[in-house]
């Protein structure tokens, strides 16, 4: 390669000097975007959560999806110490872990929401602490024992 070509090339790490700093306006209009973002993706998170909620605080929600899916868990787990098979071992496993993934799942909507937040403590100091929806969806968390998510 010629002295020439490599100088057309890309540098990406080096450090150009050529590059002007954000004025304050670009600087106002970013921290605007950044914080619409955040708000976006919060309220979307804060919904699922919400959605969430709202199922699983239906009254048949236990007997009808809680119940049977523990029943089929008990199932499982009794029936893999009798297992001889390989192949039926690997799919009772399979089956297990598909079962306690299907309880979970409102840990795993609040375990979001509680990332997000914590991703805009680490990232955005100044935005939260005032904001009333960031507020709101901090106090989000999911009671295992009691399988219900706490607003409050």
């Amino acid at each position: 390669m010629s002295d020439v070509q490599e100088e057309k090339g890309l540098h990406i790490f080096d450090d150009d000097e050529n590059v002007e700093p954000l004025t304050e306006t670009e600087e106002n209009k970013l921290k605007n975007i950044q914080e619409e973002r955040a708000i976006k993706k919060l309220t979307d998170l804060r919904a699922r959560v919400l959605s969430v909620k709202a199922a699983i605080e239906e009254e048949n929600f236990i007997e009808i999806f809680i119940k049977p899916i523990r029943g089929n868990i008990a199932e499982i787990k009794e029936a893999l110490e009798n297992v001889d098979k390989p192949r039926d071992l690997a799919m009772m496993q399979g089956r297990l872990i598909a079962y306690r993934k299907m309880l979970n799942f409102p840990e795993t909507a609040c375990q979001q929401l509680e990332t997000e937040v914590s991703e805009i403590k680490r990232d955005m100091p100044l935005f939260y602490m005032h904001n009333e929806t960031f507020q709101d969806c901090q106090k989000i968390r999911f009671d295992k024992d009691q399988y219900k998510i706490i607003t409050e």
